[in-house]
């Protein structure tokens, strides 16, 4: 639900009725994981996705029934039902739940979830056949997940993870779009007043004007936040990495040539920095695209930190073993 907020809340401007077909249970490999959430309106518009195509179109005329005769219902697919069907064909089994969303107070339930995600915070949705109410989240929670409990899909979302990006250059802006897309909340700092405005990075949620190692030093950085510093000037790059590098972040990382980072690390272990966290800041940042342009660069740089925030190895999937979905 995180990549459609904007269009779901258009959908309970007006009070449409749609059904939520959730990913409740998996079996093996499947291409998305539990929690995995898509909403389908009466008139058979769609928003997300919950298998990346394989079952999508049969689950689209299944809802339409289910909004019509408000009542929820789970949906099995399994291999047998794919290649020719409309089954899974990555070898697993997911079990999908459509629950229709045609109260008042299942729409008013899913506006107080959207906005609590919109503030970046976790909440848990239950919807059940009578409507639907809003329970605290939990924190701690590191990814969405779904259950069905008797009669009601309870939806728990995790809190959106933070990119905090230093330096309003032409890097940023994509780089918000690409983050904001994947489901992070953006923040980009410049202390330059020209540079920082919503109209140099309009896909950021948040631009600010302040110098980088006090808005770092101010900010609320934990285990889901990545920092990235794009500034390139070494009076903006050494005190907030100096900052960022002791933080819980679990990525920091700053552009420019390795040559520009030796410089750096020579000013920061003068600034007393330990090396171990020193080790920390990836530089230069991204992974190995061969980038020219700004947009390529971008997406090197997110590339890294998704790679980081979910243990993946960078290399090509083609030329490994590991599991895709893990």
């Amino acid at each position: 639900m995180h990549s459609y907020t904007a269009a779901l809340r258009q959908w309970l401007s007006r009070d449409a009725s749609f059904a939520l077909a959730t990913v409740v249970d998996l079996y093996g490999s499947a291409p998305r994981p539990i929690g995995t959430t898509m909403a389908v309106s009466r008139d058979e518009a769609v928003l997300g996705g919950v298998s990346g195509g394989c079952v999508e179109a049969d689950l689209v005329a299944r809802a339409a029934s289910a909004v019509d005769e408000g009542e929820a219902l789970t949906v099995g697919y399994g291999p047998d039902d794919g290649i020719f069907g409309v089954g899974p064909t990555c070898g697993g089994t997911m079990e999908i739940r459509l629950q229709p969303v045609i109260t008042p107070a299942a729409r008013a339930a899913i506006g107080e979830t959207l906005a609590a995600l919109d503030d970046g915070r976790a909440a848990t949705l239950v919807l059940s056949r009578d409507g639907g109410h809003v329970e605290p989240g939990d924190p701690g929670l590191p990814d969405d997940t779904a259950e069905v409990r008797g009669d009601a899909l309870v939806l728990r979302f995790a809190a959106r993870p933070a990119l905090l990006v230093v330096g309003a250059v032409d890097i940023a802006d994509t780089l918000a779009a690409l983050a904001a897309a994947t489901g992070y909340t953006v923040t980009v700092c410049d202390a330059r007043p020209t540079f920082a405005t919503a109209e140099r990075v309009p896909h950021a949620h948040r631009v600010v004007c302040a110098r980088p190692d006090e808005f770092v030093a101010a900010a609320d950085v934990d285990a889901r936040t990545a920092i990235v510093v794009l500034s390139h000037d070494p009076k903006f790059d050494v005190p907030v990495l100096a900052h960022a590098a002791t933080t819980a972040a679990f990525f920091v990382g700053a552009i420019g040539s390795r040559a520009t980072h030796r410089a750096r690390i020579d000013a920061l272990r003068e600034r007393g920095v330990p090396d171990d966290a020193i080790a920390r800041i990836a530089s230069p940042v991204g992974l190995d695209l061969a980038a020219v342009t700004p947009r390529e660069t971008a997406l090197s740089i997110l590339s890294g930190v998704v790679a980081a925030r979910r243990g993946g190895t960078g290399a090509p999937l083609h030329a490994t073993d590991v599991a895709i979905h893990r």
